[in-house]
């Protein structure tokens, strides 16, 4: 703090309470940099002096930060709601290149996403950036934002690229910009397509001759293909830790090709497996993954062969997402002691499961120590805990969506309920 500044906790405390208060009133309030104005006399308690003044610059930028973290909001954003706050608040806040690190291009006009990159790349300046990009629908204009993309290849930290394309041209363009780069400091690459999901030919190796994975990048940890480049995918860097894969159509991947994907992955900790996608699981636990620790499964009619073929005896995480009682029929009648005594965590969304298959299913990963229950039958899964104390024996906090009895939070066993 400034010398002779007041030291009073409180002074700061009301700084954050008024700062929370302008969040939620300004929180569709436009951001235009060339209208931010403001008074050096900017009140953020009325009534009362302004106490902004007294603060450091760096507490005031502190502020800022934690603020940010705690609404899960990228720094813009934060940026926007406060364009009218004390002029020197702002003016500190503005300055910092961390205020700058996340863009979010996903906005209509080609040219106001040039514009939104270049300025946050300039005022972000040398700290890496964060980058969210959805391509025009007219392909001709895609080269002038990967283009920019590949010339400031070292900048990017995080690229989501959003595409709404079948056309080979439009395939072409894309992995042309990605496979001839190289991207340093990349840490996270996604490509989300939102097009017909009933025609997943996208990224045919025999149309393009290869893959839209980036070999250049040795900090590349975390991959997320949505609806892309499954069919023909070779392995990425052995850094990459988390990997989402999800794809649907008419254009599975055969189990031989899967299973060399993750294996030579030896990091891999976070699988995401969403749709059905591989065809022949061979059930016999020949796709071992030691280092596997999360495994999230959705919507996948074959689950029962995934669980039997996947070996992963370190196991923490399996969650389940929109599975019903006939895709886990097969699994549930073997039992595998590799996931009862390493699953600590389980969390059941949009899932149609009898009773007998919750308990089943419970006595299978018996070292569960807590359950989330997410959309729907919650209270059976209370029914069942309060009538059988030997299921889930190691059981100490339960998570639910939705209660219809909710007095059976006091009956049931001694654990940590928490009901959203």
């Amino acid at each position: 703090m400034k010398e002779g500044a007041p030291q009073s906790s409180s002074w700061i405390n009301s700084i954050w309470s008024a700062f929370r208060r302008l969040c939620c009133r300004n929180q569709r309030r436009a951001f235009d940099v060339s209208s931010i104005v403001g008074s050096d006399t900017s009140t953020l308690v009325d009534p009362g002096p302004c106490v902004v003044n007294d603060l450091s610059d760096a507490l005031l930028l502190s502020i800022f930060k934690v603020t940010s973290d705690s609404y899960g909001q990228s720094y813009p954003s934060i940026v926007r709601r406060i364009c009218h706050v004390n002029r020197r608040w702002r003016k500190i806040a503005i300055s910092s290149p961390q205020l700058w690190r996340h863009i979010d291009a996903i906005v209509p006009n080609v040219y106001s996403q040039l514009s939104l990159i270049n300025m946050h790349l300039i005022r972000a300046y040398p700290l890496t950036v964060d980058l969210r990009l959805a391509l025009p629908n007219v392909e001709s204009d895609w080269a002038l934002l990967l283009e920019p993309i590949t010339y400031s290849a070292f900048r990017w930290r995080v690229l989501s690229v959003h595409v709404d394309s079948d056309s080979d041209w439009g395939q072409h363009t894309l992995v042309r910009h990605f496979r001839t780069s190289y991207f340093p400091n990349l840490e996270h690459f996604s490509v989300i397509r939102y097009s017909d999901l009933s025609s997943c030919n996208c990224f045919e190796q025999h149309n393009i001759g290869g893959n839209i994975l980036i070999e250049g990048s040795s900090k590349l940890s975390s991959v997320r293909l949505q609806h892309s480049s499954i069919p023909h995918l070779l392995p990425p860097p052995q850094t990459i830790s988390t990997l989402h894969l999800e794809q649907f159509g008419e254009y599975p991947m055969e189990y031989g090709s899967f299973r060399r994907l993750i294996m030579g992955l030896p990091s891999l900790a976070n699988l995401s497996i969403y749709g059905n996608f591989v065809d022949g699981w061979t059930k016999a636990g020949d796709l071992d993954i030691p280092s596997l620790r999360m495994l999230r499964l959705s919507n996948n009619e074959a689950l029962s062969s995934l669980l039997l073929s996947i070996y992963a005896p370190n196991l923490e995480s399996l969650e389940l997402h929109g599975i019903w009682d006939s895709h886990l029929r097969e699994f549930l009648h073997v039992r595998e002691t590799a996931y009862e005594t390493s699953v600590h965590y389980l969390m059941l969304k949009g899932c149609q499961l009898s009773t007998d298959s919750l308990c089943a299913l419970f006595k299978d990963f018996a070292g569960t120590e807590r359950v989330d229950i997410l959309d729907g039958y919650a209270d059976v899964v209370m029914d069942l805990l309060m009538s059988d104390d030997d299921l889930l024996p190691s059981l100490h906090t339960v998570s639910v969506h939705k209660l219809a009895d909710a007095r059976k939070l006091l009956v049931a066993r001694n654990v940590i309920f928490r009901l959203h």
